[in-house]
This record gives C-alpha cells, structure tokens and sequence, in this order.
C-alpha cells in the first residue's frame, strides 16, 4: 500500500522519476472497492471489488454485499485463478487514493454507467455491469495501449514473455447484437 516504498524496491529509476506503469511486466494489480447505489425498495447494500494489472488494463470485478476480510480474501483467491497473469504485487489504496488512480479512473466508468443507466433491480445491474467487464475486456481499445483492448495487449505480452503467464489469452465470443 505505499507506493513509494514498491518504487524504490521493484523499479528502475529513469532519470530521477521510476519508470512509467506501461514499462512493467503484466502480474502488478491494483484493488479497490467501489460503493454502487441502492435500488428502488432494495435495503442491501453492495460494492463492487475491483481489479486491474496496470500493464495490460486486464480487469476483474465481483459485486459484493459486505465489506468482511473474508469476503476479500475470496475476491482476491477468484483473481488469481481468472488472471492469466503470475500476480507478484497487489496494490490497494489504503489511505491514499492517488496510489491506485488507475483503478479509480475504472470506477468512473462504473460511476457513469450507473448513474445513467435505470435499473429496475439489482440483479438487472449486476447483469449490466458483467456484460460491461467482457466489453472492457475484449472490445474497448485504449489509446495507452497503443490502441489495443486488454486483451489484444496481454496478446502481445504472452507473445514478449510467455513466462510471466500461467495460461495462454484467449478472445472471447463478440456480444450479442
């Protein structure tokens, strides 16, 4: 959870800044949790646990509805097996959010999706959201991946250094139209 300490144990130094997020192998995650909002006559609250490798923008999330240890222990045991990754570091933002910008960037995805979107239920949203991570995931180009969706970028990476993966990537079926 301290940013500057995994600088200064992992990383190169380029000139007096470390090394850019793009530079690093696929296997460093960052974790956060994400509040949703609560459904018309629903008194469950939920949040969504979220993950993302910054190098490749590969991301994993579970809705949830409680904040125990436990709870994400098991989030955390479920992104190891989906991953196809070797994870080496789990970054969380603790006390500072700035430490995991680039999973809060994600959240505001989420933020907008459910801030503009109506869902009658809580289940429709969960739906939602799911059917969202494989549009993320599969089709949605980044121009900080040279214009590749995660996948396409882990593509490449497996293709650089099969080593740092446990399984090979593969592209998932399109969406329905």
């Amino acid at each position: 959870n301290r940013i500057h300490e995994l600088y200064s144990e992992q990383s190169e130094i380029v000139g007096n800044k470390p090394k850019s997020f793009k530079d690093y192998d696929p296997g460093y995650i960052h974790i956060d949790i994400k509040y949703l909002p609560m459904m018309p006559n629903d008194k469950q609250k939920r949040y969504l646990l979220v993950a993302i490798d910054r190098a490749t923008r590969w991301v994993h999330f579970k809705v949830i509805n409680d904040k125990k240890a436990s709870t994400a222990a098991a989030f955390l045991n479920e992104v190891t097996e989906k991953c196809p990754v070797i994870i080496k570091t789990v970054l969380t933002d603790k006390r500072h959010p700035q430490t995991n910008g680039m999973v809060e960037r994600f959240n505001g995805r989420i933020s907008h999706i459910v801030k503009s979107t109506y869902f009658p239920t809580a289940q429709v949203m969960i739906q939602t959201l799911d059917k969202y991570l494989l549009l993320y995931n599969q089709h949605i180009i980044q121009r900080n991946l040279e214009h590749l969706t995660p996948v396409q970028s882990m593509k490449k990476w497996y293709a650089k250094k099969p080593e740092v993966f446990k399984k090979k990537v593969y592209n998932q079926a399109g969406l329905d139209i």
